[in-house]
């Protein structure tokens, strides 16, 4: 069974195609909150399975504590509201795997912490070197696994203007 799980996700690997891509660095403040959050976002068109954003995200409160997440977001839904995910990703011939969440707003994007700060920032520089990277949702719940592959070009500019706000 494993074999062909295995065989099913480089199949689904090898078919992922990807059309439009290009990574960009926002600066926003919440003017109720007083939340400044930064992200170095990868905006994609992905034929096969609708996937639209990948990123880094931090948010810095005014006592200046940040939280560096990693995100995702789709066109189709992938689980429940707030329902717990499994998100892992590989960059670089290494694997991460991260604990998260849907959004509260969305049943098609979410969020991992990233708690540990040599995985942080191995997978910081792998991304910013434009490695590939695959990534794989998992909700807790009845919704499917996701699988993608992304290439990411481009990416450093975005990511050095994340870590020079974030770490």
């Amino acid at each position: 069974m494993k074999i062909i799980i295995i065989g099913l996700t480089v199949l689904f690997f090898c078919f992922s195609t990807q059309t439009q891509a290009a990574w960009s660095f926002t600066e926003s403040k919440d003017q109720f909150t007083g939340v400044v959050t930064f992200t170095a976002s990868y905006d994609v068109e992905l034929m096969s399975t609708g996937f639209t954003s990948f990123g880094l995200r931090c948010d810095t409160k005014s006592d200046y504590a940040k939280n560096a997440l990693v995100w995702f977001s789709s066109e189709m839904p992938l689980a429940y509201y707030k329902e717990d995910i499994k998100f892992t990703i590989i960059a670089n011939d290494r694997t991460f795997w991260f604990n998260g969440e849907m959004f509260s707003n969305s049943m098609s994007g979410g969020y991992a912490s990233i708690q540990d700060d040599s995985q942080r920032d191995y997978l910081i520089d792998a991304l910013a070197k434009g490695h590939d990277v695959a990534f794989r949702i998992d909700p807790d719940g009845p919704g499917e696994v996701r699988d993608q592959r992304l290439t990411l070009t481009g990416s450093s500019k975005a990511i050095e203007q994340w870590k020079a706000k974030c770490l």
